[in-house]
């Protein structure tokens, strides 16, 4: 992700900021891969995640990333030639970079607040969410390719119903999407929201909405093919229906 053979290097000074906020398996690969192909905007990628910042400090020879720092470089790199620089970032990664004991530091708000356009990224189907994500992480498949040949590179089978595995998934991806909504609502800062629903099943649509929420003529982009393959198969259906049994959610009323 960090290789320099994905850089733009445009030479254009960054003029636009945008940053998805999101959530794990809430659509954002699909999003965020769709905005990069249309070359007008950026490259949007998790720049925020720890990984990529140990591994940026590695290379820059430091213990600790200067984060400011950090980014404006990769404005350098990963503008497109409008002037368009974008990211995505999970509220776990936000609040790893801004985040202390007593909260998130003002840091963390003026971040946020020099971006020209937010988008909020949320699943309307909580528990097909927290079952994707259970299995994305048994897996370590946590997206598919449309160039990707095989449909599945693991052994289905070996993934069991685990129905506190799913609800621990369950219960942290609604506690994050609920801190991405506090904090900005508490802040004022104003923000769009789309679902992975909304994405998947209306997938151009939905993108030149997006689109014309940046400020660009969403009605005349050629919107690029969907770049990754929808993941949910028989196992997910399967391991939702067994999770909503185990609840009782489908119980019938006494």
């Amino acid at each position: 992700m960090m290789s320099k053979a994905s850089d733009l290097n445009s030479g254009v000074e960054t003029s636009y900021r945008y940053c998805l906020l999101t959530v794990p398996r809430s659509g954002s690969w699909l999003l965020s891969k769709m905005l990069g192909n249309t070359g007008l905007c950026g490259l949007p990628m998790e720049y925020l995640n720890v990984r990529y910042l140990r591994a940026y400090g590695a290379h820059a020879g430091v213990d600790g990333v200067r984060v400011n720092e950090y980014l404006s470089e990769l404005e350098q790199r990963r503008t497109s030639e409008n002037g368009v620089f974008g990211l995505k970032m999970h509220w776990s990664q936000f609040l790893n970079v801004y985040g202390t004991d007593q909260g998130i530091r003002d840091e963390g708000r003026q971040f946020l607040s020099q971006m020209d356009c937010l988008i909020r990224l949320y699943r309307q189907d909580k528990v097909a969410q927290a079952v994707s994500h259970y299995i994305a992480e048994q897996s370590d498949q946590w997206r598919v390719d449309h160039d990707d040949v095989e449909e599945d590179s693991f052994d289905m089978e070996s993934i069991k119903f685990a129905p506190l595995a799913i609800t621990e998934s369950l219960l942290r991806l609604v506690r994050e999407e609920q801190m991405w909504k506090r904090y900005l609502e508490r802040r004022n800062i104003p923000y769009h929201s789309i679902s992975y629903e909304q994405l998947a099943g209306e997938y151009e649509e939905s993108s030149r909405t997006v689109l014309s929420w940046m400020g660009l003529d969403g009605q005349s982009i050629d919107i690029p093919e969907p770049a990754t393959k929808k993941q949910a198969n028989e196992l997910n259906e399967r391991l939702k229906q067994e999770y909503v049994d185990y609840i009782g959610a489908a119980a019938p009323q006494l």
